[in-house]
């Protein structure tokens, strides 16, 4: 939804303080995948309100690649600032993949992780999300 209407904007306002709660009560009680999929949900809305923001039609609620091509990719104009956090958002969807998808996997080269390992990455990784959210938040109104 983008917010082009004072109404539409206090629904996005109340949202997002619903979610952030969600977000410090998870990361409280120690459900760090479920503070990694908020996370993703945060940043993949400033990301769609960018694209919306340019006029750009059909990507909605996609997956964080899908968002982010179109700024590497450059057929999608932002600013440099915006443009200096994709890196970050593609290592970190990364991260979140592991945390999600590879929690109870045991590869070749990494049999000495622990799930105890895997599961304080997912609380490192929703940290780092939350930054990252931040700072598109901050860019991206």
């Amino acid at each position: 939804m983008v917010a082009d209407s004072p109404e539409k904007g206090a629904i996005r306002q109340q949202v997002f303080k619903s979610v952030i709660e969600k977000y410090n009560d998870a990361m409280a009680k120690g459900f760090y995948l479920e503070a990694v999929t908020l996370m993703e949900s945060m940043i993949g809305d400033r990301l769609e309100s960018q694209i919306a923001y340019n006029n750009e039609n059909g990507i909605s609620f996609a997956p964080l690649g899908r968002l982010t091509n179109p700024i590497e990719n450059g057929k999608l104009v932002v600013s440099n600032a915006i443009k200096s956090v994709i890196p970050r958002i593609k290592e970190w969807a990364k991260k979140r993949n592991a945390a999600l998808h590879e929690i109870a996997k045991i590869a070749d080269s990494e049999q000495d992780k622990t799930f105890e390992d895997k599961y304080n990455a997912a609380k490192l990784c929703a940290e780092e999300g939350m930054k990252i959210f931040r700072e598109l938040d901050k860019l991206i109104k």
